[in-house]
């Protein structure tokens, strides 16, 4: 039976680098609870989805206080209900972090931008076993040098 992929395209350098640069300012805002640091970067019809909400939060203004308030909340769990960003790559070489709660990897957020590098999309995937197919990598392509070319693992994917 032929293999039906169930990502849209192939990502290439050029399309992961502003990808992978706005995720790792999303990885900052989770570190340190201050979700005020994306809102710049959002385009004014940003959406943020999940499969676990039944409805998109749609417009600049509602993502933002939603964002803002989401990772001050994780900020009080902090002790108690631990949540690492793992850096990844789903297949089709699309970045993404994985989110690892209590030690399990949970889901993983993924982003859509637009001609000016503005978010126009955050969107958390949990079923399983797209989430399992994540490869995590150590650091995103974009964090290495043009030099070290042959140590970038995401070009495993195609």
């Amino acid at each position: 039976m032929p293999y039906l992929s169930l990502w849209p395209k192939y990502y290439k350098k050029e399309e992961k680098e502003p990808l992978e640069k706005l995720l790792l300012l999303y990885k900052e805002a989770n570190e340190t609870f201050d979700g005020s640091i994306m809102i710049k970067h959002l385009a004014h019809d940003v959406t943020y989805g999940s499969q676990d909400v039944f409805f998109d939060i749609e417009g600049l203004e509602d993502v933002a206080r939603y964002i803002v308030k989401r990772f001050h909340f994780f900020g009080q769990y902090r002790e108690t209900k631990p949540r690492v960003l793992f850096k990844g790559y789903a297949p089709h070489n699309k970045p993404c972090l994985v989110i690892n709660l209590n030690g399990l990897n949970d889901c993983y957020v993924a982003i859509e931008v637009n001609e000016l590098h503005k978010i126009t999309k955050i969107f958390t995937t949990t079923i399983k076993p797209l989430v399992d197919e994540v490869k995590i990598v150590d650091k995103f392509d974009s964090e290495i040098p043009d030099e070290d070319a042959d140590l970038r693992e995401a070009y495993l994917y195609g």
